[in-house]
């Protein structure tokens, strides 16, 4: 058997930062919005020098990836499954935007640095520490991982959380995508009812009040999301826990991860110009179908 979850992490709140960004820069709630933005604070950081400033990164190796991928596609109004599981979405108008809006986004606007195809989760981060570009999508652990990369990193000056943008084109409940960790209890164990009492010790409020000031991962329960000062009092934290109630999950299906991989090859392609995003797209959708269609 199977404790509750006793962690959630988010990817749910593009974390800015931009040490001299332009006085009309406010944080987009669309994603119109935030390609004007992304084409603004792309640019040279001194006058007739190289480009070294840019907007943001969508990381294509799987340790970037694959939590920030679904974030991105969610608060576009977009999947990669129909509602049922059954087949691909990924020709369907929302997601075609979403992917094009994405390789242009990198391939025209040049709003992403060079080498993103080889980038994972953490050069990003060390980017941003930089200053080097302006919006990641990232969960709250974010800041730990800044603090690690740089222990002078002064995050609560440095960065703002706010909400994904949306897109009013393809309106959704959803805006942010969770995840989760859990503790488990295996069902063979010899003492499971001290197992189970080390699971609800680990789930009392102290515990996970605890877990959240010395991880920065938020609690399981939600009623501590919205009522813990620790919580309420940290702009950031606070930022992510008002959007609890905009997450979603990914498709729940076993083949998941090959579907996931099979989009991240093929944006890849569409990234580095070895694909046009309707190739892209349409081979990233047959092969999803495939599949889809094969027996479990």
């Amino acid at each position: 058997m199977a404790s509750r979850t006793t962690t959630r992490t988010f990817c749910s709140i593009r974390i800015s930062r931009c040490c001299t960004p332009p006085a009309s820069l406010r944080p987009p709630k669309t994603w119109d919005e935030f390609r004007q933005d992304a084409r603004q604070v792309t640019r040279a950081s001194q006058p007739g020098g190289p480009i070294d400033q840019w907007a943001t990164v969508m990381p294509i190796l799987p340790d970037g990836f694959n939590n920030r991928f679904p974030v991105f596609l969610t608060a576009f109004g977009a999947s990669l499954l129909t509602p049922d599981l059954k087949h691909s979405a990924i020709l369907s108008p929302a997601t075609r935007e979403a992917i094009t809006y994405l390789v242009d986004l990198n391939t025209k606007d040049k709003a992403m640095p060079p080498g993103v195809n080889q980038m994972g989760g953490d050069q990003p981060r060390r980017m941003l520490a930089q200053n080097r570009v302006a919006f990641l999508f990232e969960p709250f652990s974010l800041i730990a991982n800044l603090k690690g990369i740089d222990p002078n990193f002064d995050s609560y000056h440095a960065l703002i959380a706010t909400p994904m943008p949306i897109s009013p084109q393809y309106p959704s409940p959803f805006r942010t995508v969770m995840g989760v960790r859990a503790l488990f209890i295996n069902a063979h164990t010899q003492h499971p009812d001290e197992a189970w009492r080390f699971v609800k010790f680990m789930l009392e409020p102290e515990q996970l009040q605890g877990y959240f000031l010395g991880s920065g991962q938020l609690p399981a329960r939600s009623s501590l999301d919205q009522s813990d000062p620790a919580i309420l009092q940290d702009p950031l934290a606070a930022a992510h826990a008002s959007d609890l109630s905009r997450a979603t999950v990914v498709p729940q299906t076993p083949k998941w991860p090959e579907i996931l991989e099979t989009m991240r090859q093929n944006l890849s392609a569409a990234f580095s110009g070895t694909k046009t995003a309707d190739q892209a797209l349409n081979d990233a959708n047959q092969a999803v179908e495939t599949v889809l269609q094969r027996p479990q």
